[in-house]
């Protein structure tokens, strides 16, 4: 059975509202938890090291593994602060081999401070500023 989206904005009068707890809010749920679908054909996404979108590298939509990945000039794991351009839907892992918790991003979606895309793991709030280990359409 397909897991439905536990985080997303009300469109019409005939849906429930979900409300997203703690964080976003100016955004609605912009930035969504969502279960992964089919992947789009896509060739790359701009991911940086620094906010405000400084430091970037044009890469593959589909890395499973940063740590190992040759994005660019050194490591890229744990170390995206801002994306751009993001051509198709697109899932962002915490872990590598797209484990973890997960963040949606729509096409022509981008985040300029990772710092404030946020989540709640454990009963924290979190942000993806510098964890990002995986990624691929969805």
């Amino acid at each position: 059975m397909r897991q439905q989206t536990k985080y997303r904005r009300k469109k019409n009068a005939d849906q429930d509202d979900i409300v997203c707890p703690g964080w976003n809010r100016s955004h609605g749920c912009r930035y969504h938890l969502a279960v992964p679908g089919s992947a789009g054909a896509a060739t790359a996404v701009t991911v940086c090291k620094d906010t405000g979108y400084g430091n970037c590298a044009n890469v593959p939509t589909t890395i499973s593994n940063l740590k190992t990945s040759a994005v660019g000039v050194g490591s890229w794991n744990d170390a995206i602060s801002s994306i751009q351009s993001v051509p198709v839907k697109m899932c962002f892992y915490e872990d590598t081999n797209y484990g973890g918790s997960y963040v949606v991003f729509p096409a022509g979606d981008s985040a300029g401070d990772l710092t404030k895309v946020t989540f709640i793991k454990g009963g924290s709030v979190l942000n993806w500023n510098d964890r990002i280990s995986s990624f691929r359409p969805c």
